[in-house]
């Protein structure tokens, strides 16, 4: 055999051998199949993770916002925390402003919810001493520290409105007065229903003195409740103790409040 013969047939093997490597088994992309749909499973995870964080952020945001509001609400007209009933909010409107026309507190629909209250006092009320409330007219300016979205502005039941969270499955965020430190707190005073979001109350938790007497979070002064990414409240437990998570289920867990700065279930020790 020649020199020359002996390179081309070394050099014919070398190309056969290097188009054998260059092809997959079966087996080697069924395992590199499955390599990508386990990290793209894993990456949906973690990107619906980071999500749904992003959008919890986004409602706990607005929380606070709110809650500064009632904050300047309380400071503004000297009278207190709003209440969380129609009968006592008519009183209370009634105490801020004595020169108000009976006509004026009597346009505030009886059987307001705890959502309606709350889009009540976020929406404030006008210059006119005379005519503060001016329920029916949605033109007028008035005055207050938080701007609520129209788009996320909806009809209540008893003919007033209430206000949605970004996101929320169309679920509002439901005002409890617990500033009165005289009983009765009744449950039909501190009950909300919603025909997407179920039942809501507000959170009990232990006694600072004696952690065997269970009292409301935030007592003193009040709590708005967002159901959450699910747009649902929890069960219906009148007591639900934060931050321990007992009467808790999964719908509660993802429930947001102006009194924790994480979600329910995260705030759990």
């Amino acid at each position: 055999m020649t020199a020359s013969k002996q390179i081309i047939d070394q050099s014919s093997e070398t190309n056969l051998s290097f188009r054998h490597r260059q092809a997959f088994t079966l087996i080697e992309l069924l395992v590199v199949i499955t390599i990508i749909g386990i990290l793209a499973a894993l990456l949906t995870v973690v990107i619906g993770a980071v999500m749904r964080r992003a959008n919890e952020t986004v409602i706990q945001t607005e929380l606070n916002q709110i809650t500064a509001a009632v904050e300047f609400y309380k400071t503004e007209y000297q009278a207190g925390y709003p209440p969380s009933t129609t009968a006592r909010l008519k009183t209370h409107v009634r105490n801020i402003f004595p020169r108000a026309t009976q006509a004026d507190i009597d346009s505030i629909p009886n059987n307001l919810t705890p959502a309606e209250i709350l889009w009540f006092v976020l929406r404030g009320y006008t210059s006119d001493p005379y005519q503060p409330v001016q329920f029916a007219n949605t033109i007028v300016k008035r005055k207050t520290s938080f701007e609520m979205k129209p788009d996320r502005i909806l009809p209540g039941p008893t003919g007033a409105f209430i206000y949605v969270p970004q996101g929320g499955q169309d679920v509002p965020y439901v005002y409890f007065d617990v500033s009165r430190t005289t009983p009765p707190y009744t449950a039909a005073e501190y009950t909300y229903t919603h025909p997407i979001g179920g039942v809501a109350h507000p959170y009990k938790t232990p006694d600072r003195v004696d952690p065997s007497i269970f009292v409301y979070a935030d007592a003193g002064k009040y709590q708005i409740i967002s159901a959450g990414l699910d747009g649902l409240y929890g069960n219906n437990s009148f007591e639900k103790i934060y931050p321990l998570g007992d009467n808790y289920n999964e719908q509660d867990d993802d429930n947001l409040v102006n009194f924790s700065g994480s979600n329910l279930g995260d705030s759990k020790p």
